[in-house]
């Protein structure tokens, strides 16, 4: 079961960074917490199988199961874990305004092996970035926007929907 749970983080790591690095950060935690324990382990280990095949399914926090990666990797990265509350507002309407764009954007076809166009993106979400007056944003806004763009590459369909 450990080794099915790895695979599945790994496989979808690209899709959802942030919720499947937890993922594994608990698999790693319930090994050691439970290692000479194996029932109990394994108890563990399949309520962590579920909620790794479940994947986000729901609204948490005001933010949509559609947002909730891109909300997740501004936070990971800016904050080095999650969004304070006292930036989550802006930090909501940020990720909808880059949502906003990139589904105005990259429906083109082939629009990935575009680099001007995709350039293009970079600088608008860049400037999106930049306008949120988050600090913490403003300062890791270069790989905030390499990060987007690559969830955005991956989850292009589930944005387009």
């Amino acid at each position: 079961m450990e080794h099915a749970i790895r695979k599945h983080c790994k496989v979808h790591l690209a899709e959802d960074p942030v919720l499947y690095q937890k993922l594994s950060d608990k698999l790693e935690a319930l090994i050691q917490q439970f290692k000479d324990n194996w029932d109990l382990l394994c108890q563990h280990l399949a309520g962590l199988r579920s909620e790794a095949q479940a994947g986000r399914k729901q609204e948490i926090g005001g933010v949509s199961a559609k947002a909730a990666p891109f909300y997740d990797v501004i936070g990971q990265i800016a904050y080095a874990d999650a969004v304070p509350s006292a930036d989550a507002d802006v930090a909501k309407q940020l990720v909808d305004a880059v949502l906003a764009k990139l589904r105005a954007t990259i429906g083109m076809v082939n629009f990935w092996n575009k680099a001007a166009d995709v350039a293009d993106l970079r600088g608008e979400l860049s400037d999106l970035l930049l306008f949120s007056n988050i600090d913490a944003i403003v300062n890791k806004s270069d790989r905030i926007v390499t990060e987007i763009a690559a969830l955005a590459k991956v989850r292009q369909k589930d944005i387009l929907a």
